[in-house]
């Protein structure tokens, strides 16, 4: 047997332990500082107490450090579906069945690690009576049964037991989301929406870019189900690309003008400068005028964005390849949606020869617009170059991989750099420091990278909607993951083999007789660094609860950048849970905690122990913190449950691969078992896959259809009318009415901005006026400028629409952006700012509150479409200096506010986009 303990002190159960102490103690120390910091920074610890709205407030939390212990146990899942979204509630079921999964694996995984130690004692000889001195890892192992082959049906049955403990926990877990997703599907919010009734065609050929094409091909597919209406998109000619520069030459001018104008009146001698045209990288390039640089090429991206937009009343866009089809209810729609996968997938291929790919619509709001009229052909080069692309990046990683190698052996830094690995033999400290922290934690930092630049090839890839980018992510990160743990295992082995062979002087016969046992104890022992990397990850837990990240990267901003008003005010929008990474995150150590369940069970304590403070965390964090993006009600676990079963696929060939790697061809019969069970969970993700998602995923009560039919046929003609009315206003592609946004200063420099940049046209309206485009005085004329105007009203209700939807955040007396400013007084209303105190402004509970000066306007939520009194943390934007000076007005009813028209798209429309959104 080759000598295992040399690896280092790393790799015995004190080793681990104390790594485990030190990960526990800074994960507890981060944890300990949050309860410190937490009551004087709500706006960073709970923000959602503070803006969210009354329904989907959590418990407040008192003033006291360990306040927020208590309702974060006690909160109730089932409870938490109306506060957080069936998304989170999801990711904390998730949780949930991990954490009672290992729990349970651990209760025997501990007595199966005593079992391997006492058959290594017996075998080697040693005397009970030596105590439970401290063992290396490798006792603790399948390693230790050898020379017992018979004994490896114990592991066996263990493969079994443990396999269907998950089958029945998933099983739960797929109850619970049938459950919920049957009520969901069956309410008469989900009825109502109007995109859970449309049908969204990618694809189109040039033959079927008309309504009454696209309605002619979905009769021919079920014509029993009868189509309402048909949309189909523009080609806005590129408008995303201009409309995307022009904000980001408003976001260059703005930090020009923040630095520059930091004393409006005396302003430095020396203008900022940037330089252009750039021929090697950083080198080379004119320099110019910054602020006269970026207002002209302001001004001429907003004549080239007017001029696209003015064109739209001469109906000079051509159509694009994508389409929306609306049904009378959501049955009708999930009805045919369900037959495409079926017979109607063959009569649609007979139709065309590459025909239009049909799926339910996302949520408006979650489309991405400029990727919905790519055509297939080059929507699969974007993939295949995408997929490069991830194959190159994780291949260039393998160099890190092999410095990880190394660092988590001495053997091997011994052999490198000998001073160093002689220094970690004398130093016990030292070499617990290198293998047991130092090189998990850089491989954990390499890891946060990665996640950044998949987004960005999901979108270019042609991803359609913004969750569907988050999934796109998830399955990238994990795969990467995947191919970095597996190349560090394959690395070690190798490297092991090569030493082996050339240590036997090249003897093949020598060399073949104990490779096996070589590779086997490499298998094995490589599970010390696994186990390294969950205990790891509890300290990056407790990072994560205190906002570490967020919290250096916005002092960095505010203090090495540029502070413009439009940056603070994105500063206090609510974050975003990045559901993808932090899937991806979980399932690989839940893959890392199966894989060596069996063969070295003792990594399974600490599994556990992770989990359970991450359900714990995740569970603070998506209660006080974090917002869901946009709710999907569960459309991530079909996804997550892909996932698993892979891992429990891993789980056994990895632990098939230990049974032949320990005892070669005298456990034949014992892999054959374990392999059979890799084929049993096949047939489960088979099942589920056709059996239990189905359930779930399509309106089938024949209750709701009813309800829903019943609801539609009692509309007269006036209704259906403003039924239609209503898709052209949620399908409106975003580029074409987002306003654009306008130079923002500090308002102690607005009044000398003009002298630096003013616009050349204040909307599209003074575009048209300047450029003739209507004859004066003519009866043409005005009915043009009145169906302009009307057209600008229209378009800005729909800003409105959306922002009602999801209302901005601002603390204090902040303002909002200009543009949506312009926006609301265009629609006639009130811009919905959700606004409250700072933390330094509040006062604690149990004391008598003080009472507001100001006069409040309105307060808004996230599901009002409709203002309402505010409410006691709520007051809308603080009246001005010179409004207090008169009597204030009557408050309109509620009556004289027009219906919203809801719309569409959430990334063009506040200008707020995926990179400039608050992240983790």
């Amino acid at each position: 047997m080759s000598d295992s303990s040399s690896d280092g002190d790393t790799n015995d159960l004190t080793g681990l332990l104390v790594a485990c102490g030190v990960q526990f103690l800074i994960s507890a120390g981060l944890v300990a500082g949050f309860s410190v910091l937490r009551p004087r920074n709500k706006a960073v610890y709970e923000p959602r107490f503070k803006y969210c709205p009354e329904e989907k407030r959590p418990q407040q939390l008192g003033w006291t450090p360990t306040a927020w212990i208590s309702p974060t146990f006690k909160s109730k899942e089932d409870l938490l579906v109306n506060k957080i979204g069936f998304d989170a509630v999801m990711l904390l079921r998730f949780l949930r069945f991990c954490c009672l999964f290992f729990l349970g694996l651990t209760c025997v995984g501990i007595p199966l690690c005593i079992m391997h130690w006492v058959i290594q004692r017996n075998d080697s000889g040693t005397s009970n009576n030596d105590g439970f001195a401290n063992p290396q890892l490798f006792t603790l192992s399948m390693n230790s049964v050898r020379e017992h082959p018979q004994l490896l049906w114990i592991h066996v049955s263990l493969v079994y037991a443990f396999s269907g403990f998950a089958y029945y926990l998933l099983y739960r877990v797929w109850r619970y989301w049938i459950t919920y997703r049957l009520q969901y599907l069956s309410s008469p919010d989900y009825q109502d929406a109007r995109y859970n009734r449309t049908l969204l065609l990618t694809n189109l050929p040039e033959n079927m870019r008309t309504p009454s094409a696209v309605i002619e091909f979905m009769q021919k597919l079920d014509s029993k189900i009868v189509v309402q209406q048909a949309v189909v998109g523009k080609n806005v000619k590129g408008l995303h690309a201009l409309i995307k520069e022009h904000q980001k030459n408003t976001s260059a001018l703005e930090d020009a003008l923040a630095t520059y104008l930091d004393d409006p009146y005396r302003p430095p001698k020396n203008r900022p400068v940037h330089k252009i045209d750039r021929s090697c990288f950083c080198c080379g390039g004119e320099q110019v005028d910054t602020i006269t640089h970026r207002g002209g090429r302001l001004r001429e991206l907003e004549r080239q964005i007017y001029e696209i937009r003015a064109s739209v009343e001469e109906s000079s866009f051509q159509p694009s390849a994508y389409a929306f089809v609306a049904y009378r209810s959501t049955h009708d729609a999930h009805t045919f949606a369900s037959k495409i996968n079926g017979p109607a997938s063959v009569i649609m291929r007979r139709l065309a020869v590459n025909p239009p790919a049909v799926k339910l619509s996302p949520d408006f709001d979650d489309l991405i617009w400029e990727n919905l009229g790519i055509v297939s052909p080059v929507r699969h080069s974007r993939r295949l170059f995408a997929i490069a692309i991830v194959i190159g990046i994780t291949i260039a990683w393998t160099p890190f991989n092999s410095l990880l190698t190394v660092l988590t052996s001495q053997q091997d830094i011994k052999k490198y750099v000998p001073a160093i690995g002689t220094w970690m033999e004398n130093s016990k400290a030292a070499s617990v420091f290198v293998g047991s922290i130092a090189a998990p934690a850089l491989f954990a930092f390499l890891q946060i990278l990665p996640p950044i630049g998949f987004s960005y090839l999901a979108r270019f890839q042609g991803v359609l909607s913004k969750t569907g980018v988050d999934k796109s992510v998830m399955h990238k990160t994990f795969a990467f993951q995947v191919y970095q743990y597996a190349s560090i295992l394959v690395l070690s082995i190798t490297s092991t083999t090569v030493a082996s062979y050339l240590k036997d002087d090249k003897n093949a016969k020598v060399f073949s007789e104990h490779i096996l046992q070589d590779i086997a104890d490499t298998f094995l022992n490589k599970s010390a660094f696994f186990t390294l990397i969950v205990l790891t990850e509890i300290s990056s837990l407790g990072i994560e609860i205190i906002q570490g990240f967020p919290l250096v990267i916005g002092f960095i901003k505010r203090r090495l950048f540029a502070n413009t008003p439009r940056k603070q005010f994105e500063y206090n929008q609510a974050l975003d849970l990045p559901f993808g990474a932090v899937y991806a995150s979980l399932l690989i150590k839940f893959l890392l905690g199966i894989s060596y369940s069996v063969a070295t069970p003792v990594i399974l304590p600490f599994t556990s122990l992770f989990f359970f403070i991450a359900y714990l965390i995740y569970k603070y964090q998506l209660l006080y913190v974090y917002e869901t993006p946009l709710e999907t009600h569960g459309s991530w676990w079909p996804k997550v449950f892909n996932i698993v079963c892979i891992c429990m696929g891993v789980f056994h060939i990895m632990t098939l691969g230990g049974i032949l790697f320990v005892t070669g061809s005298d456990s034949k019969g014992q892999a054959s078992a374990v392999f059979a069970m890799f084929l049993l969970n096949f047939i489960f993700w088979w099942g589920c896959r056709h059996y239990l998602v189905p359930q779930g995923n399509y309106v089938s009560h024949a209750a709701s259809a009813n309800w829903a039919k019943t609801r539609t046929d009692n509309l007269g003609p006036v209704q259906q009318q403003e039924e239609e009315e209503e898709l052209e206003d949620r399908v409106y592609n975003p580029a074409l009415i987002s306003p654009l946004r306008r130079i923002w200063v500090w308002s102690r420099s607005q009044e000398v901005l003009p002298k630096y940049y003013e616009p050349e046209y204040a909307d599209l309206n003074d575009y048209i006026s300047k450029q003739g485009l209507l004859a004066p005085k003519s009866a043409k004329s005005d009915a043009g400028r009145l169906k302009a105007r009307v057209t600008a009203h229209r378009n800005a209700k729909r800003v409105m629409s959306f922002l009602h939807r999801h209302p901005l955040h601002a603390q204090g007396n902040a303002e909002g952006p200009p543009e949506l400013e312009a926006a609301a007084k265009e629609a006639g209303e009130e811009l919905p700012v959700v606004m409250v105190d700072n933390d330094d402004e509040e006062e604690d509970p149990e004391r008598p509150r003080r009472v507001p000066t100001g006069r409040v306007h309105r307060s808004f939520t996230r599901q009002d479409a409709i203002p309402v009194a505010a409410e006691s943390d709520f007051t809308f934007r603080p009246v001005e200096l010179n409004e207090m000076v008169t009597p204030p007005s009557p408050m309109p009813s509620e009556s004289s506010w027009a219906a919203p028209i809801h719309y569409s798209s959430s990334e063009n429309l506040t200008g707020r986009t995926a990179q400039n959104r608050p992240s983790r």
